[in-house]
């Protein structure tokens, strides 16, 4: 089992294409979905078909692998980083929420309407009252304010500062006016990101974006499995090339399976014929012998004239040469 899930890190190279955690059902599924889109015709199609499906599989799995490792190093952007990046005040990197990370995240007009107005509110209510005790005669004139800070407090178990029966401010906090102020300031930290969403996010994505492909390069798995599922796709592309081209050329192929046929049906039949033909090997060769010696012997002959005329041509010579030299 060892060998054959032996790249378990990525499961590009396994023998098994099927991983043990992996559905099968699903798998089955992709696969059909796959070969049916591609529409094999014959049996070498059809195997083709199977193939790419299978690697297609494969390079699904190895995409989510990508995915989880980026996702792992996402999680290592803390909110307070981003609100760093974005330059905001330093109190506020506390309460940054965990949204924050998510540059993606959208906040609604009528939310950036709504916080704004929470932010004036705390200001004015900060500008003019911060000395009064109690804040029972005051807490009207900001609704915006008072109603996020109990909608928080009721978030962290606490009692809410506004009573809906009575709509007048708790008791409990009309004695504990620091507790109350605590409270409006956390409504106000956390209205500020909402209603400044859109320049915090412009300032702090280049930020991001650096941090986070510092973090990639660092990360050698993510970058290796990054170019093993770069090579796959394009790996994958080949093969669906060549299909096409087959698909193209079926004709042509099927032509040159029915001449492949053809001629290991005529290889075989003459082999039997020339088993059959064994028995009258002898007296073919007789008769190929018969042929042959009148053809020697007529080249005898012919060279007969040739050497008559070397002969006299020889004599010839014999008697001009003595008259040359004297």
């Amino acid at each position: 089992m060892g060998q054959q899930y032996n790249a378990f890190q990525h499961g590009l190279f396994a023998k098994e294409v099927l991983l043990p955690f992996e559905d099968r059902r699903q798998f089955l599924r992709f696969c059909r979905e796959i070969i049916a889109s591609l529409n094999p015709e014959n049996e070498i199609q059809g195997h083709f078909a199977r193939e790419i499906a299978e690697d297609a599989w494969k390079i699904k799995r190895i995409d989510k692998t990508i995915q989880a490792q980026r996702q792992s190093i996402y999680e290592r952007l803390s909110p307070q980083m981003v609100a760093q990046f974005a330059d905001l005040p330093e109190k506020l990197h506390a309460s940054a929420p965990s949204w924050l990370t998510d540059l993606s995240s959208k906040v609604t007009q009528f939310e950036k309407k709504f916080y704004r107005l929470v932010c004036t509110q705390y200001d004015d209510c900060l500008k003019n009252y911060v000395g009064i005790p109690n804040l029972v005669a005051v807490y009207k004139q900001y609704p915006q304010l008072f109603l996020c800070a109990s909608a928080q407090a009721e978030e962290s178990a606490q009692r809410p500062i506004i009573n809906t029966a009575t709509n007048t401010l708790d008791p409990a906090w009309q004695q504990s006016s620091k507790a109350l102020w605590l409270a409006l300031e956390k409504a106000y930290q956390l209205a500020y990101f909402y209603a400044h969403w859109d320049s915090i996010r412009k300032l702090a994505h280049p930020y991001v974006q650096s941090w986070f492909y510092l973090q990639a390069a660092q990360h050698s798995r993510l970058e290796h499995h990054q170019s093993l599922g770069l090579k796959a796709r394009m790996d994958l592309r080949k093969q669906l090339q060549a299909y096409e081209r087959l698909k193209k050329n079926a004709v042509l192929y099927s032509g040159i399976l029915h001449s492949i046929v053809s001629e290991n049906q005529a290889q075989q039949a003459h082999g039997n014929a020339k088993g059959n033909g064994m028995a009258n090997s002898k007296d073919s060769g007789k008769a190929k012998q018969k042929a042959v010696k009148p053809r020697n012997a007529k080249v005898k002959v012919s060279l007969a004239p040739m050497q008559t005329s070397l002969a006299n041509l020889q004599v010839s010579t014999q008697a001009v040469i003595p008259v040359v030299q004297h």
